[in-house]
């Protein structure tokens, strides 16, 4: 997946580097889902030892983001759930919800009217206010 951010470009987690050293503090994760690049599985090298398996590229994600970006999204209004996938559930006011959904129909026009374009062209001024809105939505969730 291309559009993920590498752990250095992630200011939103805490992502220890490699050359930095242990530290006993254990912080509170920020996010509910995480972006991984790569899952591997790791070896048992000794006995008794079992084989762990292990995220690479890892980066904190807002429910807000996944719900605008993802790919198939169900509300039940009655419930108050929301899912991704079928995957991620969580919980979601009904108009909290609309207002996602209606924001991602309005996304998803604005994407489609571009790559119908022959020319890249500029965004039209509502275009432009639609695309505004969401990325300030994505980084107030984010502070």
């Amino acid at each position: 997946m291309a559009f993920l951010a590498w752990k250095q470009e992630c200011k939103s987690c805490w992502a220890p580097r490699p050359s930095s050293p242990p530290r006993r503090r254990v912080r509170p994760l920020r996010h509910r889902a995480f972006m991984f690049g790569e899952k591997v599985r790791s070896l048992a090298t000794g006995q008794g030892q079992k084989s762990q398996t292990l995220c690479r590229d890892c980066c904190g994600v807002s429910l807000k983001s996944l719900f605008l970006l993802g790919h198939r999204i169900q509300v039940d209004f009655m419930k108050g759930q929301a899912s991704v996938d079928g995957w991620i559930h969580c919980q979601a006011a009904a108009q909290d919800a609309s207002m996602l959904l209606g924001m991602r129909r309005r996304l998803q026009d604005v994407l489609s009217r571009q790559l119908a374009r022959k020319s890249a062209e500029a965004l039209t001024s509502d275009d432009a206010e639609v695309v505004n809105v969401i990325s300030q939505m994505l980084v107030m969730d984010v502070e």
